[in-house]
């Protein structure tokens, strides 16, 4: 039987074939692995040949981007800081600002002589201003031998001066009298 198989030596074509598969498989590989150090860099590579996905995450530092291409990182624990640097120098003065308007002037507090109510239910007293003064604040007293009976019930700016109006919260046969007070000033146009 070993004489009955023949051995058969292969042909040119399937030697060349064969040659051909090995050096093409063994090609690859030799290349990737023989490359010196070093000997590939920016101009081997084609134009966007790096993309994301081929880029191992986790490789890159913040100098590998340009500036203003990471976002800015969560502000960090308080106390991480260091401790404040001295003030810095006063900077020039500025230029001088312009004249305001004038405001208030000739501050005067007018009291005139108190409204005598007697016994009546409600009364109105008037503290005026001097020519050419208009009212900035005012107000008033009630002067009575039971002030729980009597009270303000008005108080407000009129355009020559002060304004009180007082009334008797209960009847009473007590005489009282109403003080207004009115707060004067020139006031600039």
């Amino acid at each position: 039987m070993i004489e009955q198989i023949r051995r058969r030596t292969p042909s040119p074509a399937m030697v060349v074939a064969c040659l051909a598969l090995a050096l093409s498989l063994g090609g690859t590989g030799y290349a990737v692995t023989s490359l010196p150090k070093g000997s590939v860099g920016a101009p081997q590579l084609r134009h966007n040949a790096v993309v994301s996905a081929k880029v191992k995450d986790g490789t890159l530092r913040a100098a590998d981007f340009a500036a203003g291409q990471l976002p800015a990182g969560q502000q960090g624990p308080q106390g991480l800081q260091g401790p404040a640097g001295p003030a810095g120098k006063d900077g020039a003065p500025g230029p001088q600002g312009k004249q305001g308007a004038p405001g208030l002037s000739d501050y005067q507090v007018v009291i005139p002589n108190p409204t005598f109510v007697g016994t009546g239910s409600t009364a109105v007293a008037f503290a005026q201003c001097p020519a050419g003064k208009k009212p900035v604040g005012g107000g008033g007293d009630i002067t009575a031998s039971t002030n729980d009976h009597v009270a303000i019930t008005g108080s407000f700016a009129v355009p020559d001066g002060w304004e009180v109006i007082a009334e008797e919260m209960a009847p009473t046969t007590s005489n009282w009298y109403l003080h207004p007070v009115a707060v004067c000033a020139t006031v600039a146009p």
